[in-house]
């Protein structure tokens, strides 16, 4: 993935070889890279460039000041930058100071591997750059939840005494295996997970990686009273921890932490929102757009064919009567005095051209064509009441007439076996935009369609409560269905399951939000191999 912006990478490292080496390696990126050879001229550095800087990479053991040190102070400076700490030795004091005063995003030994370390990289700048884009403005004002796990209850009690003092939400699990259980049932996401470390069966590390998976925008504390330096490691590498905290633990400075972790917490969020918020904009536009051109392209095929066939329609008629007039001149002479041999002769051209058969079938083919033009020319007029072309942006429709004129349009356009059963209950006009409307009956009907393999039903229902002043639409098909992770999925923006250039995934999730503008609710449920139900209830207005 290429990235957005041109990012400042600074090597902060002691032995010149090793800057060398990662000079070279992140030049190939395409990185602009700067260098020290101590923490004291990093920061000297940081405060004479102009231009921010991405990332940070620093040794641990320098002279004069360590990595920790650096981090620490360079964080002030530059609060964005990702923050690794790269080093040769192993030293546990430093991994926790890196954790919870440099606040490091990756712990990295020497000697390392380039792939790895490339990639590290990479992924970290694509975070900074969506951090960029959205600056936070933060004030804490949402209701969080917070899971404890804690193989001892008395850890758990104080937890919990000491965070609803804040009015947090607490939950708590006795084990990692509980914990992780207890993640995939909640309905609203956590904000913070704190972990003990040493727990039977699934280590606080281990818990914290499957946790991340469940919840990936979850803070993630380590909270442990024991010194495993393997385990930390393992946490800030896989399990992303935010912060590693000792027990016992002090009030005031734990809740601190709590607080300000929050704050990040909170600001991610904010992150996601605005994403959405543009990306919500944007599909208003893809929606406004195709429903503009759907409805354009079908008033002018309505257009383009109504006119030649209006020409077909009186030349068939003409062409018949003549027809009907050439017959007859050829029977003319069936009893009329001529010779034996003449007549003869003429009835036996006749039967070679099996005239009688002949004939006979014309009013047959002439039938059919005229039914032909007939089916023509109600498909133009159900594209036309479609479209709307004679109509404002804001009318009164009939949904029973919207649904037939859509029937009409799909069983044109498929070559299925397919038996639309249509159950309509008399119904008030309804005040909508008659456009969109209809591009969701046609979206959710042609679905219907797609999910039958070659035969099968489309029960098609209307009703009308008085009381509520809705009207429901269910359509029902016995297709293919979908499955749990189908359905959750279906109504997303850009997920589709048709293939490459049959869909574009932003149909179904249109279509909540036309229903949910006229004030409706739209409900699908669904059973792989069994069929699929979409109930669409909209409000009557104006009546």
């Amino acid at each position: 993935m290429a990235h957005k912006y041109k990012h400042t990478i600074l090597l902060v490292e002691d032995e010149a070889f090793v800057i060398k080496a990662l000079n070279r390696l992140f030049r190939k990126e395409g990185y602009h890279i700067l260098t020290a050879s101590s923490g004291q001229k990093g920061l000297e550095l940081l405060k004479k460039v102009e231009k921010p800087v991405s990332l940070f990479i620093s040794d641990q053991l320098m002279p004069g000041m360590t990595g920790v040190q650096f981090l620490e102070k360079a964080k002030k400076i530059f609060p964005d930058a990702i923050r690794f700490l790269l080093t040769g030795r192993s030293d546990m004091d430093a991994i926790v100071d890196a954790v919870n005063k440099g606040e490091i995003h990756r712990y990295l030994t020497k000697p390392w591997n380039d792939a790895d370390l490339t990639l590290q990289v990479r992924q970290s700048l694509e975070q900074y750059e969506l951090r960029l884009d959205n600056k936070p403005l933060l004030t804490p004002k949402r209701k969080h939840t917070i899971i404890v796990v804690d193989d001892e209850k008395e850890i758990i009690i104080a937890l919990r005494r000491l965070f609803r003092k804040d009015r947090y939400q607490i939950l708590a699990a006795t084990s990692g295996q509980e914990g992780l259980e207890l993640l995939k049932k909640l309905e609203k996401p956590v904000s913070l997970i704190i972990s003990d470390q040493r727990m039977p069966g699934m280590n606080g590390a281990q818990f914290l990686e499957r946790a991340k998976k469940i919840s990936p925008d979850a803070i993630r504390f380590l909270l442990t009273g024991y010194s495993d330096m393997d385990a930390i490691v393992e946490a800030i590498n896989k399990g992303e921890i935010h912060r590693y905290l000792k027990k016992p633990w002090n009030d005031d400075a734990l809740m601190l932490e709590v607080r300000q972790s929050l704050e990040a917490y909170e600001h991610k969020q904010e992150i996601q929102e605005k994403n959405e918020e543009l990306r919500q904009k944007d599909l208003q536009l893809i929606e406004m757009d195709r429903i503009a051109g759907i409805g354009d392209l079908a008033a002018g095929i309505a257009h383009e064919i109504n006119n030649p066939l209006g020409f077909v329609k009186s030349s068939i008629g003409s062409l018949q009567k003549s027809t009907d007039k050439m017959i007859g001149a050829i029977r003319y002479w069936d009893d009329k005095l001529v010779s034996e041999p003449l007549l003869k002769d003429y009835q036996d051209y006749l039967a070679r051209m099996n005239f009688d058969r002949m004939t006979g079938s014309f009013e047959k083919k002439f039938d059919r064509i005229q039914r032909g033009i007939e089916r023509i020319i109600k498909i133009i007029n159900s594209l036309r009441s479609f479209s709307r072309v004679d109509m404002e942006a804001v009318g009164k429709i009939d949904i029973n007439q919207s649904t037939e004129d859509a029937i009409e349009i799909l069983s044109t356009q498929d070559a299925k076996d397919v038996e639309f059963i249509k159950e309509f209950r008399e119904v008030p006009l309804m005040e909508c935009s008659p456009n969109e409307i209809n591009q969701c009956l046609l979206h959710i009907l042609k679905n219907a369609l797609d999910a039958i393999d070659q035969k099968g039903t489309i029960k098609i229902t209307t009703s009308y409560d008085e009381k509520e002043d809705e009207i429901t639409i269910r359509i029902i098909d016995n297709g293919k269905g979908m499955s749990p992770e189908v359905l959750r999925q279906a109504q997303n923006p850009f997920f589709t399951t048709k293939p490459v250039g049959s869909g574009t995934g932003v149909g179904l999730s249109l279509t909540e939000r036309i229903i949910k503008r006229h004030g409706g609710n739209i409900n699908i449920s669904s059973k792989e191999d069994e069929g699929t139900t979409v109930t669409m209830t909209l409000a009557v207005a104006g009546e």
